[in-house]
């Protein structure tokens, strides 16, 4: 059964070429864009859960913003109160040259319908579109499921019986 735990990323990613860490940071950045295409974690959170080095993550964001892939927007945080300096962080915005194949405009406009800005483009949620709303119409599901004895099975495939 499949569970809300997962994340689409569109098919044309896989024609961009990526290298494989290029790759695991614009799929991280997807993951984590909201309805505006828009993701802003650290340099530090996205090497954590991309399992690569800091440093690298910087360089391959370096790579996707030469590729036109996304864009960064540093965010200056102004001081507190006190007069702490708070760190600046990135904002990520995903550019219409990762969707270039998407040929539904509509699967590219936010949830109030409106239009990317040139260079950007707004991730719709696909749960409800018109290509999943047509895949629930299949009648596949009207057959029980097999019920095997799983302790039969293992005792016979480790030679136990």
């Amino acid at each position: 059964m499949i569970n809300n735990n997962y994340f689409k990323i569109p098919n044309d990613v896989f024609s961009l070429n990526l290298k494989p860490n290029q790759f695991v940071v614009l799929a991280y950045l997807l993951r984590h864009t909201n309805n505006n295409s828009k993701a802003f974690p650290s340099y530090q959170t996205i090497a954590d859960n991309c399992n690569i080095t800091r440093v690298t993550v910087i360089n391959v964001v370096k790579q996707l913003i030469e590729q036109e892939l996304i864009i960064k927007e540093i965010r200056k945080i102004p001081p507190s109160e006190d007069n702490k300096v708070s760190n600046e962080t990135n904002v990520y915005s995903i550019t219409e040259k990762v969707f270039k194949n998407c040929k539904e405009e509509s699967l590219l406009n936010d949830s109030n319908g409106v239009i990317p800005l040139k260079g950007q483009t707004h991730i719709k949620d696909f749960s409800n579109s018109k290509i999943n709303s047509s895949r629930s119409k299949l009648k596949f599901n009207n057959f029980e499921p097999r019920e095997y004895d799983y302790d039969d099975l293992e005792r016979k495939l480790l030679g136990w019986d």
